[in-house]
């Protein structure tokens, strides 16, 4: 099998596991957590880059701290976009990034993450905890074949992961938004 086609049956089946979310488990029951209308901020925010196949002597993508620091900024700021930004709560993410390399090493495909939420209250007591699997991106549909486009050109790189990082914020939030009641 040629590696376009390996390559569109793998980007097949992480577009299913990108679907397949995990309920929300709650500690405390009922929640005090309202869809909506809850206000959040970030505490801990840990993660955890892999880097597959890249040309070691490319130093031009965000080192891990970047990219941790690249997320909480993008997260915060759809927070505040949502209206659900305050000391109400407290999130702490956990996240795998995987910054998947065309051949050569020097090129980006599309990302592949993974993250687990845990909202807090104050007192720093559990009341919800949920994770999603490793996932991909998908872009609306135009968007997603200009992407496929600069990708099978190796022309996607440095310049462009500030969109997947902001997609993956958007994703989270949204998320985040529809814990409760």
């Amino acid at each position: 099998m040629n590696l376009v086609i390996k390559s569109f049956f793998a980007y097949l089946m992480l577009m299913f596991l990108a679907g397949c979310g995990s309920n929300v488990y709650y500690k405390v029951k009922p929640t005090p957590l309202e869809q909506g209308k809850s206000t959040y901020v970030i505490g801990k925010f840990e993660l955890y880059l892999e880097e597959p196949n890249k040309d070691i002597t490319n130093f031009t993508y965000l080192t891990q701290e970047q990219l941790a620091e690249s997320f909480k900024e993008k997260i915060t700021n759809q927070l505040k976009e949502q209206g659900i930004y305050g000391d109400e709560y407290i999130i702490n993410i956990d996240m795998g990034y995987a910054r998947i390399f065309n051949i050569g090493g020097n090129k980006l495909n599309k990302p592949r993450f993974r993250y687990s939420i845990q909202i807090l209250n104050k007192n720093n007591e559990l009341l919800a905890s949920y994770s999603i699997p490793l996932s991909t991106i998908q872009y609306s549909y135009f968007k997603e074949l200009a992407v496929l486009t600069e990708i099978s050109t190796f022309n996607r790189d440095t310049e462009d992961e500030p969109e997947d990082i902001e997609l993956i914020s958007k994703t989270i939030v949204a998320e985040i938004k529809k814990v409760g009641k």
